[in-house]
């Protein structure tokens, strides 16, 4: 069962985390329900294999920040995933996802121990991207990186999304849209460096069309969803190069145990 308890944070952290979007029930429930119908299946199985490519390159554990209901996470074989909206991780722990309270800004995980971060449509809804980028670079382990999966502003889906939010959209009207070359900046900031990509939704939503999209490595002026991965880079050069192999167990610790870190001042908020 997921605490109620929060993490208690820092002050300037909090601050900004405060002011991410946060999905209440009948926002989290319309979300989940929306990939039920068919045309919400057909896009997330084109996403789904854009970011998959991807991930499956890095070594686990594999963690989702804005794991939301964990649809993505339970389809990628993700077992550990946070969120800040309780609504949203109920249903994830239905999928049977390690559900963890907490803002992507100030991760609850120990530094150097995660293997992969996915963010699937999340950064748009961040108060501080960089910090939470930050963050990420901080526990990802060497040889280890983050996906993200995201919908490139001026492209005909992000349009799609920019107009319901200007509309009062409950969900839409808190996102920030990026461009493909912003997200790498801001990659650039936290020391992680962009090293493959791939695309699909190169169809409109104005398309009656209804099926998977196929997935490419050339990002075209259409595409209305972009996987980057990005390695970390910080700590030498040799965390750039594409890691095929699996992690070694003894360093990792067992059943994921290791990636939480306990103090006084911020407790798992599983229970």
């Amino acid at each position: 069962m997921v605490s109620k308890k929060a993490f208690q944070r820092s002050s300037a952290i909090d601050n900004e985390s405060k002011r991410s979007f946060i999905p209440a029930r009948a926002e989290a429930l319309a979300y989940d329900d929306w990939y039920a119908t068919a045309r919400g299946a057909a896009l997330f199985q084109s996403e789904k294999e854009a970011v998959e490519q991807l991930l499956r390159r890095l070594p686990k554990p594999w963690v989702e920040i804005g794991v939301g209901t964990g649809r993505f996470a339970q389809a990628l074989g993700i077992s550990i995933g946070l969120d800040p909206s309780f609504e949203a991780l109920k249903i994830a722990e239905r999928r049977r996802i390690i559900a963890v309270a907490g803002s992507g800004e100030d991760l609850p995980l120990a530094s150097e121990r995660v293997g992969a971060v996915l963010m699937a449509m999340t950064l748009c809804f961040l108060a501080n991207p960089v910090a939470a980028l930050n963050e990420v670079q901080r526990v990802l382990q060497e040889g280890g990186g983050i996906v993200l999966g995201f919908m490139p502003r001026e492209t005909p889906w992000a349009d799609l999304y920019q107009r319901k939010g200007k509309e009062g959209h409950p969900t839409y009207s808190h996102a920030q849209f990026f461009t493909i070359r912003e997200v790498e900046l801001l990659l650039d900031q936290a020391g992680l460096a962009a090293v493959d990509q791939r695309c699909t939704l190169t169809l409109p939503p104005s398309s009656d069309i209804f099926g998977a999209e196929a997935v490419s490595e050339n990002i075209g002026d259409s595409a209305g969803f972009v996987a980057i991965l990005a390695k970390n880079c910080s700590r030498n050069s040799l965390s750039c190069e594409t890691r095929n192999g699996s992690p070694d167990a003894n360093h990792l610790g067992r059943r994921y145990s290791f990636a939480f870190r306990f103090t006084s001042s911020r407790k798992s908020s599983i229970s």
